[in-house]
């Protein structure tokens, strides 16, 4: 917004400068090129215009006393002495600074380098290090290996134990099984078939066996994985979870029960409306004479507030205190105005 309002400004000021503009014989202009724009264009300066000129030399922020500076920069005159030492010394100041430019960048460059080159060594001189150290620990656990093994004849025993397992579970040895598992085998060691154990028994004591085991274990440790064993859940957890089922479809039978009664209960008011509904559409549409016989009617027989006599005028239920007008009753005021609006002849009685 306020670039645009600048550049709103400036083409203002060129407009109503134009006169004297146009009498100039330089314009000097120095702005950024995405600036250009506000400059150029139709009642504005032309890019074709051979007066326009960049001004050569930098600039600040355009206030009066730079205007002031930059108008003194261009009406000054400098003696540079003749027009080849000029070039030459120009040439020579360029070639300067281009030398030390260069230099500079040499030197960056090297720097650069010199950095580069050490974090190489370093990043190689850690990833020798390390390798070492996993060499080291390779060795070590190797040797730690040996060295248990010398020590412990029997360190492999559990694969040992494990192998036999499946020996006895074949052979429907409940003694054997029974040994291995009160040593702590846990059956779930899969053969060449992917089986465990449990899956290759066929004989029941055996897999009650498994069961007992696993019904024993639960009561101690509950976060073995069991489902690897294939074992079935023990008796009491079975049991548990059926109550808790059991407990669950009751409430869910409970539910639908309400539902059920709801539903009734509805249908029933719905049943009631629809027949109060007909019941008045039927008063509505019969005859003043069958209207006094059906309230007579009422009146003889006495009858329930809801069943005695309707409203001679809508057919509503009669309150217990009726309105009555000219042999007639009603409901309410209004059914009183109402018949009597709708019986002229009525109204000089």
């Amino acid at each position: 917004y306020n670039e645009r309002t600048l550049c709103q400004e400036i083409q203002k000021l060129i407009k109503e400068w134009s006169s004297t503009l146009s009498e100039t014989p330089l314009i000097f202009i120095r702005c950024s090129s995405f600036h250009r724009d506000a400059f150029f264009g139709e009642n504005l300066f032309s890019s074709k215009d051979s007066r326009m000129r960049t001004l050569p030399f930098q600039t600040i922020r355009p206030g009066l006393d730079e205007i002031k500076r930059v108008y003194a920069l261009l009406a000054s005159i400098f003696a540079h002495g003749p027009e080849e030492e000029f070039i030459l010394k120009l040439k020579n100041s360029r070639e300067k600074t281009r030398q030390v430019l260069t230099k500079k960048r040499k030197e960056q460059g090297i720097v650069a380098i010199a950095d580069s080159d050490e974090e190489e060594k370093a990043s190689q001189e850690a990833a020798k290090l390390r390798q070492e150290k996993t060499e080291r620990k390779k060795i070590g656990t190797i040797a730690e290996k040996e060295e248990r093994e010398a020590l412990d004849p029997f360190a492999d025993i559990d694969k040992l134990w494990r192998a036999s397992l499946y020996t006895g579970v074949r052979n429907d040895d409940a003694e054997q099984l029974q040994t291995f598992l009160d040593a702590g085998v846990f059956p779930s060691m899969k053969n060449e078939k992917g089986e465990v154990p449990f899956d290759v028994s066929a004989d029941k004591s055996v897999r009650n066996l498994f069961m007992a085991f696993r019904n024993k274990q639960a009561e101690v440790n509950d976060k073995l994985d069991w489902r690897s064993t294939h074992i079935p859940m023990p008796t009491a957890k079975a049991e548990k979870d059926e109550a808790q089922l059991e407990i669950e479809r009751e409430k869910k039978r409970v539910k639908k029960e309400r539902q059920r009664e709801r539903q009734k209960v509805k249908k029933a008011e719905e049943k009631v409306e629809a027949a109060e509904k007909a019941a008045q559409a039927e008063w509505l549409s019969l005859s003043d004479r069958e209207r006094r016989a059906r309230a007579a009617e009422a009146r003889m027989a006495k009858l329930e507030p809801k069943q005695g006599p309707r409203c001679y005028q809508c057919g509503g239920v009669m309150p217990a205190k009726p309105f009555n007008y000219s042999n007639f009753e009603f409901c309410a005021p209004a059914c009183v105005a109402l018949h009597r609006n709708s019986q002229p002849a009525a109204k000089n009685i």
